[in-house]
């Protein structure tokens, strides 16, 4: 893994273009492949779009239609990971809804920390395009919002369970969650393996901890 972590460059990350016909969004998605294969290997400052296209097997055109920079590609694989976390929430949020209480806190909790803990242990190269992130001012803006959209629908599920919670209490709680959760499960992948399990676990106790005694 490469660690030296450049800012990505600067300017609008706006798509220039969204794919829609099926031929489109496999070239797309060949563009973002390439662009997540490279920047792990050899760090963002060391890729050009150029070597997107020829490793993506596109012309250096095709990718300017989609991308006008390569702080765009940057965020196209950031919204890839946040859009299948997101769905994954979707459908837990809604078996605490259907089945509100400490247990299915717990079992939700652990299977949501199990998913990212997977998400990154399978694609260890995501954690080169969250350090891209982190650095470019414009990306962290991006990330922050997504970090209260997904603060604030963890919010209204805990409210729906628990009506005599404080709803900004509850979403304070929420953003210190999804704080937590990220930036340790990311820690956790770097940590000695022996070490790696007892930090995941004790992180699910932390998240169940964090909504207790919300009536309070």
């Amino acid at each position: 893994m490469n660690t030296n972590v450049a800012q990505p460059d600067v300017g609008s990350t706006e798509l220039l273009r969204v794919p829609k016909q099926e031929r489109s969004r496999i070239k797309f998605n060949a563009i973002l492949d390439a662009a997540l294969s490279l920047i792990h290997q050899k760090g963002y400052e060391q890729v050009s779009v150029r070597e997107i296209a020829r490793e993506s097997g596109q012309p250096i055109a095709s990718v300017y239609q989609y991308f006008p920079n390569k702080a765009s590609i940057v965020r196209q694989l950031w919204e890839r990971y946040t859009g299948a976390l997101s769905a994954f929430l979707s459908e837990e949020f809604l078996l605490m809804i259907a089945d509100p209480g400490a247990e299915t806190l717990q079992r939700v909790t652990s299977s949501i920390v199990d998913h990212m803990v997977a998400y990154h242990r399978d694609n260890p190269e995501f954690l080169d395009i969250w350090r891209c992130v982190d650095s470019s001012t414009e990306l962290r803006a991006l990330n922050r919002q997504d970090t209260l959209d997904v603060a604030g629908a963890i919010a209204d599920v805990v409210c729906q369970v628990d009506q005599d919670a404080d709803p900004e209490v509850v979403f304070h709680r929420a953003i210190i969650a999804c704080e937590t959760a990220n930036h340790t499960v990311q820690l956790a992948q770097e940590l000695p393996e022996a070490m790696r399990a007892g930090v995941i676990e004790n992180l699910k106790v932390v998240l169940v901890s964090i909504f207790d005694h919300l009536a309070e």
